[in-house]
C-alpha cells in the first residue's frame, strides 16, 4: 500500500517581492496536515499552510499529515531591490518651458517611468525625460518601476517665473541735450534698449 498524499509537492510564491514589503509562502494543501516553516524571515503563518516572510534566503516547511508521514519541501525567496528614484526641472518663465529628468540609482535595473499629472507633459510612454509648460507653480512626480515590479516616486516642485515687467526712468531735457535713461526694472537680469532710432538697440 501505498500513501500518494506523501509524494513530493512544491511551495508556490505568487509574486515577486520588493526590499521593505512581505511576500507569501504556499505548501501545498494536504487535508489533515501540519505545518512547520522555517526561514530567516517568518513574520506569521509559521504552523500553517501559508507563510509571511520579509527577508530573502532559503525557506522550507516541514509538512506531516494524519498518518504521521512528514516530508519536507525548500525553496528560495529573493526580495529585490527598491529602486532610487530622483528628478530635477529648472525653473521657466511665464509661458516658458522646461526639461523634468528622472534618473535612478542602486541595484534596481533599468526603469519605465509614469509621470503625474500627465495633463501638460510631453513625453513618450515609459521614458525618463518630459517636457512641461506649467501655467502655475506645480509638482510633478514620477513612479519608476523596475522589472520586478518594485516602484518609488519622486517629486518636483516647478516654480514659474513671472515675467519682469520692463520700468525705466528720464528726465526732461532741452533739445539737443543727452538724455539720461535709468532702468528701474525688479527682477530681470538682461535688458534691451530700443529708442526706435538707432540701428543697434542696446
Amino acid at each position: 500500500y501505498v500513501d500518494c498524499a506523501c509524494a513530493p509537492l512544491e511551495i508556490i510564491i505568487p509574486k515577486f517581492a520588493c526590499q521593505g514589503g512581505t511576500d507569501s509562502l504556499i505548501g501545498p494543501p494536504v487535508a489533515g496536515s501540519t505545518y512547520s516553516w522555517a526561514g530567516p524571515g517568518i513574520v506569521s503563518g509559521a504552523t500553517s499552510q501559508i507563510a509571511t516572510a520579509n527577508a530573502s534566503g532559503t525557506y522550507s516547511v516541514t509538512i506531516t499529515n494524519a498518518l504521521g508521514c512528514s516530508y519536507t519541501l525548500d525553496t528560495t525567496l529573493i526580495f529585490y531591490p527598491k529602486p532610487t528614484v530622483n528628478v530635477t526641472g529648472n525653473p521657466p518663465c511665464a509661458g516658458g518651458t522646461t526639461t523634468l529628468t528622472a534618473t535612478s540609482t542602486g541595484s534596481a535595473g533599468t526603469l519605465t517611468y509614469t509621470w503625474n499629472p500627465a495633463a501638460g507633459l510631453v513625453f513618450s510612454s515609459g521614458d525618463s525625460v518630459a517636457i512641461a509648460t506649467p501655467a502655475i507653480n506645480t509638482n510633478y512626480s514620477v513612479t519608476g518601476t523596475s522589472v520586478h515590479g518594485c516602484t518609488n516616486t519622486a517629486v518636483v516642485n516647478v516654480i514659474v517665473n513671472a515675467a519682469a515687467p520692463p520700468t525705466f526712468t528720464a528726465p526732461t531735457v532741452c533739445i539737443g541735450s543727452t538724455t539720461p535713461f535709468t532702468n528701474t526694472t525688479v527682477g530681470g537680469s538682461i535688458f534691451n534698449w530700443n529708442f526706435g532710432d538707432i540701428a543697434n538697440p542696446q
